[in-house]
């Protein structure tokens, strides 16, 4: 008796390796499944791309943001570290190192016109800050009170004068105080 033979009533073990043949046969088989569907497959994506245009063009809304950051480049910091630096940066100048050149710098953007703006036309509390700068002038004109309350955010021309005012008296109070 040959004790190598396998027992008789095991399964014979499968044959797990792949042949590039084996793949060349199968990659045949889906071929031949895919190929009569072609013009179906095309206008099928079509379909969807025309589809997806069409919506993006006509009910998608536009959605655009944007940001800024403020990056300084200060004088030459010697030894100071980066927290010192970035104090520095802001304006606070009991900290350590140089502020002017960045101090003047911050100053220059906070009142800047698009952030004056920004801050004027805000809607916090009983009603903008502009109506608060400008309520003197309503009062003592009934002719620009009424131009005021017809023109404002809606002439862009008017609205644009009336904000260069209020900055101009804005920025002189500032830098006589």
């Amino acid at each position: 008796m040959n004790q190598e033979q396998l027992p008789t009533n095991q399964p014979p073990i499968a044959d797990d390796e792949i042949t590039l043949k084996d793949i060349i046969l199968k990659l045949q088989d889906w071929w031949s499944i895919v190929w009569p569907k072609k013009n179906l497959i095309i206008a099928g994506a079509l379909g969807v791309g025309l589809f997806a245009a069409l919506f993006t063009k006509f009910t998608a809304q536009r959605q655009y943001t944007a940001s800024h950051q403020i990056i300084f480049k200060g004088e030459s910091s010697g030894g100071m570290s980066s927290a010192l630096r970035l104090a520095s940066s802001l304006g606070l100048g009991g900290m350590g190192g140089s502020s002017g050149g960045a101090a003047g710098t911050v100053a220059f953007y906070i009142t800047s016109n698009e952030n004056i703006e920004r801050a004027l036309l805000l809607e916090e509390g009983p009603g903008k800050l502009i109506d608060l700068y400008i309520q003197p002038f309503l009062e003592d004109d009934e002719e620009f009170a009424a131009d005021y309350n017809a023109k404002f955010l809606q002439d862009q021309r008017f609205t644009d004068s009336v904000l260069s005012v209020v900055r101009y008296y804005i920025l002189e109070e500032n830098v006589s105080a």
